[in-house]
């Protein structure tokens, strides 16, 4: 289920969906049966403890508040324009019926007022919670388990396109704020419980029946089980990714939608769990009043090519002393500038862009006074970054163009109309409500999220010419991977060299985690071969 008009990070309605796509997501894992169903279970109570305070808190009393619109009827274009918290005319369906109607107006079959459909969405949530609670008491594979999950799955697919399909665009229709909204569903969301308990008048005999039963054993299992909620228990990713990110959970790291930029800063990284070496850079170094962490092969003294590397982290989090760029460094034999970007939101949009730019601009000019040589600068980013480097090689002047450009798990666009925004929707190091987050605290203004330096995957096709030939990097299991592939499509299509390398069974930030992953051992070593030629 997909919203049926287009949306900006931060929009309620938008952060609604991103929940409900992880929740569906996880009840196809647990109806296969594939994965650690224990820890599949756990992670869909949680999730749906999230969606639930934020509906309770915000999204509820806001539609009971404009009870007596008896919409939604209004035009796809009109909300793609208005802007973000903008309120948008209601049109009335002509009397010829659906039929007559233009392709992209949203009619309901039966427009309903909002209070019946409250009425509907409290009863379905609150029937969600209740077999929510026998899942959290029982066991998989015992008879009160698998009835419960049986029927979830049934009620929230009903559930989750009620919702999408008539309550949220009636918050739209009749003018709420839906960027004043979204800001207060996250906060909800921040404060939600660990577990759902049934609300109204009590839960029934069959939860009262399991709950007791297994309360004395909850104690015991709820701090093992805890350790594991962030893993990915899907069963998608090899054996060594499959460690490392379990490995990762039980540092406990709180997903970053659930904490504010400065404690997300604060969060464990992968250095605390794999064996990777530290990085190691040689020297820091200010360009162009741009900090710069400089990393250079041990003991090579030669005029060497340059990389200048933009690191991860929406834009939000990360630094540039990072294992990607060691390796890099280490593979390529290479001088890597690792660009020490600001962060939004102290530095929103195109604060980072514009350094990434400015550095690459320098470095295509002058690398020679850092021992490298001009005519062999190699372009490389990694998720946010890689969206920056792409950008400043589409910007550089004439004369001046990187040798080949380097995209790790790029992000191209903030569309969620991919097929990897629904297959990886719960992925563990990168959710889709987790992206919306970075989204919505790099942009100042939502309506950023369309400017050109940003959405590269609309870019015209003259625009996209200019680019090196390159090379794109994706994981199978990362919402991101569909748009670096589509991007990398438009540019063959616009006559650029763009070669594609899709890595299965791993997550979103595989290519530094090194010797702890095959798969991250072997990206690298194709990275450098694919790029060796370009440097000769």
């Amino acid at each position: 289920m997909t919203l049926p008009y287009p949306t900006l990070p931060g929009d309620v309605d938008r952060a609604v969906a991103d929940d409900h796509a992880a929740v569906l997501r996880l009840l196809e894992h647990l109806e296969t049966g594939s994965g650690y169903r224990r820890t599949l279970a756990d992670q869909l109570i949680r999730r749906c403890s999230l969606i639930f305070a934020g509906m309770d808190q915000v999204i509820l009393p806001e539609l009971q508040r404009h009870s007596d619109y008896a919409g939604p009827v209004t035009t796809a274009g009109a909300l793609a324009t208005a802007g973000p918290g903008a309120a948008v005319e209601p049109v009335s369906p002509p009397r010829g019926g659906p039929s007559t109607i233009a392709p992209d107006v949203i009619v309901p079959a039966a427009p309903r007022p909002i209070a019946t459909i409250l009425d509907e969405v409290r009863a379905g949530q609150h029937a969600s919670k209740e077999r929510l609670a026998v899942l959290d008491a029982a066991e998989p594979g015992e008879p009160e388990f698998e009835q419960a999950l049986l029927r979830l799955i049934e009620g929230t697919r009903v559930h989750v396109a009620q919702i999408e399909g008539e309550l949220l665009p009636a918050l739209r229709g009749a003018g709420a704020d839906v960027q004043a909204l979204g800001r207060d569903y996250y906060e909800a969301r921040r404060s939600a419980p660990a577990h759902v308990n049934p609300d109204g008048a009590g839960p029934s005999r069959l939860v009262a029946a399991v709950t007791s039963v297994f309360d004395g054993l909850l104690g015991d299992k709820s701090s093992e089980r805890d350790e594991l909620l962030a893993t990915d228990a899907s069963g998608l990713l090899d054996h060594d990714a499959q460690l490392v990110v379990d490995a990762y959970a039980r540092l406990e790291p709180r997903s970053p939608d659930l904490l504010t930029p400065a404690e997300a800063r604060q969060q464990p990284t992968f250095r605390n769990v794999v064996s990777a070496p530290v990085p190691d850079p040689a020297e820091r170094r200010t360009i162009d009043g741009v900090p710069v962490v400089v990393f250079r092969p041990a003991g090579v003294e030669a005029t060497l090519p340059v990389v200048v590397f933009a690191h991860g982290g929406g834009g939000v989090v990360g630094v540039a002393e990072n294992t990607t760029a060691q390796a890099l460094c280490d593979q390529l034999d290479c001088v890597v500038l690792s660009v020490d970007y600001r962060l939004a939101p102290e530095h929103p949009f195109p604060a980072g862009h514009d350094d990434v730019r400015a550095v690459l601009e320098w470095a295509l000019a002058n690398a020679a006074d850092l021992g490298g040589d001009p005519l062999q600068v190699v372009a490389a980013g990694e998720s946010m970054g890689a969206n920056m480097v792409a950008s400043a090689c589409l910007a550089m002047p004439p004369g001046l163009r990187p040798v080949a450009q380097l995209l790790i798990t790029p992000v191209t666009t903030a569309s969620q109309d991919t097929a990897s925004m629904l297959d990886s929707a719960d992925a563990a190091l990168l959710d889709r409500p987790a992206i919306d987050w970075f989204l919505m605290h790099l942009f100042a203004d939502p309506a950023d999220a369309l400017d050109p330096r940003f959405a590269l995957l609309d870019a015209p096709a003259q625009t996209l010419a200019a680019a090196p030939p390159t090379h794109v990097i994706t994981a199978d299991r990362d919402p991101l991977r569909d748009q670096g592939e589509l991007f990398a499509a438009r540019l063959a299509e616009a006559g650029v060299p763009a070669t594609v390398s899709r890595y299965p069974g791993v997550p979103h930030t595989f290519f530094g985690l090194g010797a702890d992953v095959q798969a991250s051992v072997q990206a690298q070593l194709d990275t450098a071969e694919l790029l060796r030629p370009h440097l000769a």
